[in-house]
């Protein structure tokens, strides 16, 4: 999302504050840094890297992180 005024700019702020929020309150710990960092567009390997836990961990998180969304 791209703002091109100040109104569209603090919409685009508060829909992600949003995001942020929901996203907090329905995942644990782990998998609300495993989807931030995905949808910042780091890969399995990577994320496992910065978090220091193994790729499977990570797939595991997206796996929950779909389930619970999906609710």
């Amino acid at each position: 999302v791209v703002a091109t005024s100040l109104p569209e700019l603090v919409e685009t702020k508060e829909y992600i504050g949003s995001l942020h929020r929901i996203l907090r309150d329905s995942l644990s710990d782990l998998e609300y840094k495993v989807a931030i960092l995905h949808l910042s567009g780091y890969s399995y390997r990577e994320i496992s890297e910065k978090l220091n836990v193994s790729p499977k961990t990570v797939d595991n998180a997206q796996t929950h992180i779909r389930q619970k969304l999906s609710r």
